[in-house]
């Protein structure tokens, strides 16, 4: 403030002085570029991820239809009691089978509560520095306002044919 009361030549009357303020308009501006970059690029690889789950997750449904169709032929055989016997390592085979699909459903429905947990706290963040750099920037159009009034009361106070 006192480059304005020491020098009031050296502005123009629009008050352009980025260089001379802390924190200038176009830094402002690179930071708000950086944030949607940085937010845009985040998105995308989550989208990915999203992606990549839902195909997994399809994979998963195609076998467990596969599965399912098979279980339906069995089941539609008619075996009497004497041929229900089943050796052990089918039994075995099935319970393994029927784990894993079990543990890829966890694993799957975890994956996805990660992603969205993620996405929200980026959201989050975004809205925080969306919120600080629109604050610091009310707080430079005030500075700025207040500096033009100063200039104005200045220049009231000391008319241009007047010298000391």
């Amino acid at each position: 403030m006192t480059a304005t009361v020491l020098y009031p030549d050296r502005y123009t009357d629009e008050m352009t002085r980025e260089a001379d303020d802390p924190v200038s308009l176009g830094l402002l501006r690179q930071m708000v570029a950086q944030n949607h970059d940085q937010s845009e690029d985040a998105h995308k690889r989550l989208r990915e991820d999203v992606r990549d789950l839902y195909n997994r997750l399809e994979k998963v449904e195609d076998h467990l239809g596969k599965f399912g169709e098979r279980l339906t032929i069995v089941s539609e055989r008619r075996t009497d009691l004497a041929s229900a016997i089943v050796p052990v390592r089918y039994v075995v085979g099935l319970l393994g089978a029927c784990l894993a699909i079990a543990l890829g459903m966890w694993r799957i429905d975890a994956h996805v509560g990660d992603v969205q947990n993620q996405m929200q706290a980026v959201e989050k963040l975004d809205d925080e520095r969306n919120t600080a750099v629109k604050s610091a920037i009310e707080d430079l159009k005030k500075e700025q306002e207040l500096q033009a009034l100063q200039l104005t009361e200045l220049g009231n106070r000391f008319p241009k044919g007047s010298q000391k």
